[in-house]
């Protein structure tokens, strides 16, 4: 809002609602000003203009006296500009990488200029779009670190209080090494209507391949003996961790009937073991790959070669079990001499 004065030595002060004052012409075209009684304020136009950034032109005003003399006169306004949130850039690690599990995501903020006096801004960790939960990063905003010690948390309104003279800061969010295998996430930071995302990269082994093991390689086994399928990581596991594991697919021509389908029963290398409450094999720290030996039944029927699958954390393997019965190969009649008529 602004004021102004305005008198004649005949007519005393001029005013607005007498019809005294105007804008000079020309000067306000873009409709940033308007009278409010005896008071010049900014219309929408003038207050989006100040938002966006733009400069505002000088209020120029006419005041005209009874006997139709004119004098102009003008002042470009003081604008006082918000100072808000720029952007929150992408999070990265602390040392400017990708994130990776276990690592700290650091956003950095920027506000559009230099505050002067204390700011405060709304703040949100995470939304419905978001990949990663609670269960990948620390979604308690009062356990994040600000780079201005003085920038201060209040989890009632969810708002910060940033200082005077401050143009930018960081916020590090904390994210959890766990052992589930699992495709890269995301989670985001909103500051003041901005938005950043952090990428969180996975560090655990994944599950590379399951492969028969024979003897020559890729030919089948005969029934009766074990069937060894080879598990091979795509790295070391950094811990203890957890497969999915399922023995025999609906594509199986085998079934329980010829080979124990219980991976209760199953024996592994490396130390690995079977939680049979979650059907999960328990990698150790440190494996890189390990065998899983199913036995398979010596029966009497004759029968084709079949297959079975396990599968193991996304990935599968199928081997061949071979029949080793005796089976009808000719029926011929018996006659004395051969082939004659009884």
């Amino acid at each position: 809002m602004a004021t102004y004065t305005a008198s004649d030595a005949e007519d005393g002060a001029l005013t607005i609602q007498g019809g005294d004052i105007s804008f000079t012409a020309g000067s306000n075209d873009d409709g940033y000003y308007t009278f409010d009684g005896e008071n010049i304020v900014l219309t929408q136009v003038g207050v989006d203009a100040i938002e966006a950034g733009v400069d505002l032109p000088a209020v120029i005003l006419t005041a005209t006296d009874s006997s139709g003399l004119t004098s102009t006169d003008g002042e470009t306004p003081f604008v006082i500009r918000p100072i808000i949130v720029d952007s929150v850039d992408p999070a990265l690690n602390q040392s400017g990488d990708v994130i990776v599990e276990g690592e700290q995501a650091v956003f950095t903020v920027t506000l559009s200029g230099t505050t002067t006096e204390a700011q405060t801004y709304t703040i949100k960790l995470g939304a419905g779009t978001d990949s990663a939960n609670g269960d990948d990063y620390d979604i308690d905003l009062s356990n994040a670190v600000f780079s201005n010690a003085n920038i201060t948390y209040n989890a009632a309104d969810g708002t910060i209080t940033v200082p005077a003279r401050v143009d930018s800061f960081t916020v590090t969010v904390a994210t959890t090494d766990d052992t589930e295998i699992e495709s890269s996430e995301n989670f985001t930071l909103e500051v003041g209507g901005r938005t950043g995302t952090a990428v969180v990269a996975d560090n655990d082994a994944a599950v590379d391949s399951v492969v028969p093991v024979t003897d020559p390689a890729g030919t089948a086994i005969t029934e009766g003996e074990n069937a060894v399928f080879q598990v091979t990581l795509t790295k070391p596991t950094p811990g203890e961790t957890r497969y999915s594991a399922d023995l025999g697919a609906s594509s199986d021509s085998a079934d329980g009937n010829d080979y124990s389908t219980d991976l209760a029963d199953a024996t592994f290398s490396n130390n690995v073991t079977y939680d049979a409450s979650t059907n999960e094999f328990v990698v150790p720290q440190g494996v890189a790959d390990f065998t899983v030996t199913i036995e398979t039944n010596d029966d009497t029927e004759v029968e084709s070669q079949e297959n079975f699958t396990l599968t193991v954390g996304g990935q599968s393997g199928v081997t061949a079990i071979a029949d080793n019965d005796s089976g009808v190969t000719s029926v011929t009649p018996v006659t004395q001499p051969a082939g004659s008529a009884i």
